[in-house]
């Protein structure tokens, strides 16, 4: 599972039109200050669902339209967890996944949209091995997700799929300002997109008040076209992937894929999953705990080690005690 460049790109171009969302959640410490539908900041005259419970409603939005276009289910609080943000993003994709038409659930338990490639891994752990903080929040998300949303009868590991979907393809989205405001899934377009720890792109978010101006081609106005393409499918649209989650317009942040360097057709499009900032050590240890695979990019097999992961290593050993971090001028 990749994707790869379906003609020659330039530095600085879009690979991809904006992708909606399979599934979007805003962090705890924006639910009552962004819309839970669009990630957009909260006007003050906001529309407030009304809460069946009578208790203080857990999703505000910035407008109906917002609201209509949201429909969480499960409007009960979840239990106190360190933060539900994936907990919630496990619920509004197990709705959405068991509740469109004209699937069978075998069909999307199987594939769900070629995302599952992880679920073995994480579950069929050899009798000697001990189950790590990933496993455990896999099943601690599955045991609420029973409790909030109850046993989908025979489907067997149900909650434990989604919230391993969620966790190996969940990333952070950022407002223009920086802060990770929440956490979305994103179809095969963009989660099939393998990691480099020397990637050739980067990716950034809109939100539907944001939507880049439409492009003028050739007289005809069009957003950006999709440039890249499965490599399983030697070409081939691939939108009939068994399992697909159709995304809803409107809820949460679209993603854009840019090319950060020139990419020749065919090439592999690769983006980071992990901060470039840390030794080759960290990274890999980061990346087989949270995905359970060793990188093996240009930059990780490098020999000798290449001049930055030398420099980030003697910086690690030697400590940051002497650099001043803090200081504006630095």
């Amino acid at each position: 599972m990749e994707m790869r460049a379906g003609e020659d790109i330039g530095m600085g171009e879009d690979l991809t039109p904006p992708l909606p969302p399979m599934a979007f959640s805003l962090h705890d410490s924006f639910l009552h200050s962004h819309c839970s539908a669009c990630s957009f900041p909260l006007p003050n005259a906001h529309f407030t669902p009304i809460s069946p419970s009578n208790s203080p409603p857990l999703h505000y939005y910035c407008s109906p339209r917002c609201s209509s276009l949201d429909s969480p289910p499960f409007m009960c609080p979840p239990p106190p967890l360190e933060d539900s943000s994936h907990l919630r993003l496990s619920l509004r994709l197990l709705h959405k996944l068991f509740h469109s038409q004209n699937d069978t659930v075998g069909v999307k338990l199987d594939r769900i949209g070629g995302l599952m490639t992880n679920y073995e891994k994480f579950l069929n752990l050899s009798e000697n091995e001990e189950e790590d903080e990933v496993l455990e929040m896999i099943k601690e998300g599955a045991r609420a997700m029973k409790l909030l949303a109850g046993k989908l009868e025979g489907v067997v590991g149900v909650e434990e799929a989604v919230m391993c979907l969620v966790l190996t393809n969940a990333v952070e989205v950022q407002d223009k300002d920086g802060r990770n405001v929440g956490i979305a899934v994103y179809d095969w377009r963009f989660s099939w997109i393998n990691h480099s720890c020397s990637p050739n792109a980067c990716f950034r978010f809109v939100t539907t008040k944001t939507i880049p101006p439409q492009q003028v081609v050739e007289g005809e106005s069009q957003l950006p076209r999709l440039r890249i393409y499965p490599a399983a499918m030697h070409g081939g649209a691939g939108d009939g992937l068994a399992g697909d989650c159709k995304s809803s317009e409107g809820c949460g942040p679209s993603v854009i894929v840019r090319s950060i360097k020139g990419i020749k057709k065919n090439e592999r499009i690769t983006i980071t999953y992990t901060d470039l900032l840390q030794p080759k050590e960290m990274r890999q240890a980061e990346l087989f705990t949270n995905y359970r695979f060793n990188c093996c990019c240009k930059r990780c097999t490098a020999t000798p080690a290449t001049y930055i992961d030398r420099a980030l290593q003697e910086t690690f050993v030697s400590g940051v005690d002497g650099l001043n971090l803090t200081s504006n001028e630095d």
